[in-house]
């Protein structure tokens, strides 16, 4: 086998993840979309290997049973087609999650599609964040027909996200001082939360839209800067790197608010 990335616990593109029935790939889709192009490329790769295709829960794309690693071309046309990180070292973090709807449901308060792009194109610039947790991952919420985090209606899908971004909408009062009026006016801020033991602490941090990045940039800050000092914790007979609800024990969520 060919791989160009040692294996990581959680499975990736890079490297085979070893399964009874072969080897185990994962592909990243943040916010799950999907392409005519992209996929009459994975459909070439499920031909030639004979294998079928899985959706997780993350809008991440599983293919179970591969008996041989793709080649050097299957990694640069993947790459190329946006289905693969240009740095290996990166492609094994979990996917954004976002709404499956974003962007057609008339019911969301504001289009993720552009936020979650952003923030992939952060990610993917940024192989120093290779040193986190292979879990650490970002949750966006529009305010859609379907919830995310804390608003969806299954309650252990709460826990999925270690940043919650969820959009809400409020309404500020603005003084009209030609005719003497008090107008209210409706504006979308993103609530922050960060998620850990199996469900979101709500840090009461509203966001605006625009400044969503730079906040996502200094959590992952301090969250490398603590995995630095902290490189591991105990978990069982291995040492796993920590989990930003370490982090956020640690601190508390109101130093952690300050901060964003």
């Amino acid at each position: 086998m060919n791989w160009l990335v040692e294996t990581n616990i959680c499975p990736g593109l890079f490297y085979g993840t070893p399964a009874q029935d072969g080897f185990l790939i994962r592909l990243r889709t943040p916010g799950g979309w999907l392409n005519s192009q992209q996929g009459r490329a994975i459909a070439t790769l499920l031909e030639r290997w004979q294998r079928t295709v899985q959706i997780t829960n993350r809008a991440n794309l599983q293919i179970r049973g591969v008996q041989e690693s793709p080649t050097l071309a299957d990694f640069q046309t993947l790459q190329k087609l946006g289905l693969a990180a240009s740095n290996p070292s990166i492609d094994h973090l979990r996917n954004i999650m976002g709404s499956p709807t974003a962007g057609i449901d008339s019911q969301e308060l504001i289009d993720t599609r552009q936020l979650i792009k952003e923030l992939d194109k952060f990610i993917q610039n940024h192989p120093s964040i290779a040193q986190l947790s292979p879990k650490f991952s970002i949750g966006i919420d529009g305010g859609g027909t379907v919830g995310l985090g804390t608003r969806s209606r299954i309650a252990w899908e709460h826990r999925y996200n270690e940043i919650q971004l969820s959009a809400v909408a409020l309404n500020n009062q603005v003084n009209n001082q030609q005719n003497n009026q008090v107008n209210l006016t409706s504006c979308v801020y993103f609530r922050l939360a960060l998620g850990g033991d199996k469900q979101l602490y709500d840090t009461n941090v509203l966001i605006e839209p625009k400044n969503c990045l730079s906040v996502v940039t200094v959590l992952v800050k301090v969250y490398l800067d603590y995995v630095k000092q902290n490189p591991f914790i105990a978990g069982g007979k291995n040492k796993k790197k920590p989990r930003m609800k370490t982090l956020a024990n640690r601190l508390g969520s109101g130093k952690i608010s300050r901060t964003s």
